[in-house]
């Protein structure tokens, strides 16, 4: 029998142990709906939306409410991860006009509606 059993294995992720936390960025129905649920399942959420009043709404339910996009992230603890609840054209224009700098994300996850060619 090998002693190497009996040792802790390196480098195993253990979800359980570590704070989870999610930006969203986007509080429209569905992206409020996922942040409730969220906080409800325990996690910590940070907010981001351009109508005050809908960060508002979230914060009092127990996220953290972002004032503006450069505040959402530095909310966020590293690694981020993200969810955008935001129409792609939105996406688009955020990247183009502040680069890449501003995607100081370990996760982004691109989930609102796409504009579609017919």
């Amino acid at each position: 029998m090998s002693s190497t059993a009996a040792q802790p294995l390196r480098g195993v992720y253990r979800w359980e142990e570590r704070e989870t936390q999610l930006g969203m960025s986007g509080l429209g129905k569905m992206g409020a709906s996922m942040v409730s649920r969220l906080l409800q399942g325990g996690h910590e959420c940070v907010v981001f939306e351009m109508k005050p009043d809908r960060v508002k709404d979230m914060a009092n339910k127990g996220a953290t409410g972002a004032a503006s996009l450069d505040d959402f992230m530095a909310k966020l603890k590293p690694p981020r991860a993200v969810w955008l609840m935001v129409p792609a054209a939105a996406v688009e224009v955020e990247v183009k006009t502040r680069g890449p700098a501003s995607v100081r994300c370990r996760f982004c996850c691109p989930l609102g509606k796409k504009r579609r060619k017919c």
